[in-house]
């Protein structure tokens, strides 16, 4: 396991976010004599804030730190020609108190800087003063972020098919690691088999516009005495069309489908352990999710729940064979859904599901992943 290093974290995501593979990462990276420091660039303070004493520059919180991007100009200005130039001494600052921060806590110690994003900036005279990693676990247009690939020592993945895709740009500094998912929070939870006269299928995640809605909607029509429940917030995305609004309207007004509002991350587990069976439903129409590898799968997984998803390319591999049904359209998910109902699948496929979950935790993901940089 990687050992008495220090590790720079920038990022554009807030790391208590729901689907949260950063915070998750950074909690095992603090182990071993570790030091790790995030940088939120999307998170920017402002006087005001200062002042009223609400965050601070620098924080630390269960042996990580955090530094929060301050405004020392202000964001809104009413000449548009001062704008960029702002903008620019803002970034310029920020920079320079960063690296002053990381001159300190990074003494006597080899440095990383792990990214997740290939969007955030990545300063290329740092990088004679650390390694640089991509952690990627997500699609994006690699094409176009070919720069950000060349930079890297070294360039992880979680899945078969972000290899392939970031292969066609680079292949010499490409490893495949497993997916990772929080174990720990899970082991605490018992698994719970449904004796209900009525199958429960169920979703966790945001409802966003990353559901097939039609599917959805086709799906609950055609099985009216089906439960179909669906935990987690619901998206006020600016982004999302309105025509997909009214999608989720009418899917959430059926009277077999129960809408749970979001719920702290420690009662999932046992949401999910409530399931007859779990679904994941993604509108693979979009290339972010027919990429995608969705972390909820392994906590589908560990408490032995047979899937239903649609063609996410990664949950077609062979290994998922057994534990993941693949329906195109609501016949499908139909035929799936009456099959499992039937068939007692646990029996026969529960402990090997849950071991497949455990091998992709965190803790293993790092491992892995230090190995790696060890040789």
């Amino acid at each position: 396991m990687l050992r008495n290093s220090f590790i720079i974290v920038p990022t554009h995501e807030n790391p208590q976010e729901i689907c949260d593979f950063i915070l998750q990462t950074i909690r095992i990276l603090t182990q071993n004599n570790n030091k790790v420091l995030v940088i939120e660039k999307n998170f920017s303070l402002s006087w005001k804030k200062l002042f009223q004493q609400e965050f601070f520059l620098l924080s630390k919180k269960n042996d990580i730190f955090y530094y929060k991007y301050f405004y020392f100009f202000p964001k809104k200005i009413k000449f548009l020609f001062t704008k960029d130039l702002f903008s620019k001494l803002n970034n310029k600052i920020n920079y320079f108190i960063t690296e002053f921060i990381i001159f300190f806590l990074s003494i006597n110690k080899k440095t990383y800087e792990w990214i997740f994003d290939l969007t955030v900036e990545i300063e290329k005279h740092n990088l004679k003063k650390r390694e640089l990693i991509l952690d990627i676990v997500d699609w994006f247009d690699f094409k176009k972020y070919k720069t950000n690939l060349d930079k890297a020592n070294y360039i992880f993945v979680n899945s078969k098919t972000l290899k392939k895709e970031v292969a066609k740009y680079n292949k010499k500094k490409l490893h495949l690691v497993s997916q990772g998912f929080d174990l720990q929070m899970f082991e605490k939870s018992p698994i719970k088999f449904s004796k209900k006269k009525k199958i429960n299928v169920g979703f966790i995640g945001a409802i966003s516009d990353r559901i097939d809605y039609d599917l959805m909607i086709n799906l609950v029509k055609l099985m009216p005495e089906t439960n179909f429940t669906f935990i987690g917030p619901i998206k006020r995305d600016l982004k999302i069309k309105e025509n997909k609004r009214k999608r989720i309207k009418k899917f959430l007004s059926f009277s077999n489908v129960k809408k749970i509002e979001s719920q702290k991350k420690d009662k999932i587990p046992q949401l999910i352990s409530q399931f007859d069976l779990c679904i994941i439903p993604y509108d693979v129409s979009y290339p972010f999710n027919a990429n995608c590898y969705p972390m909820k799968t392994f906590e589908y997984l560990y408490f032995e729940k047979p899937i239903i998803s649609t063609e996410i390319k990664e949950l077609t591999d062979n290994k998922f064979k057994k534990f993941i049904k693949i329906g195109k359209n609501a016949q499908e998910w139909k035929k799936h859904i009456e099959t499992i109902e039937k068939n007692s699948w646990i029996e026969k496929n529960g402990k090997e599901a849950r071991q497949l979950a455990i091998e992709n935790s965190w803790y293993n993901k790092i491992k892995k992943i230090s190995e790696i940089l060890k040789n």
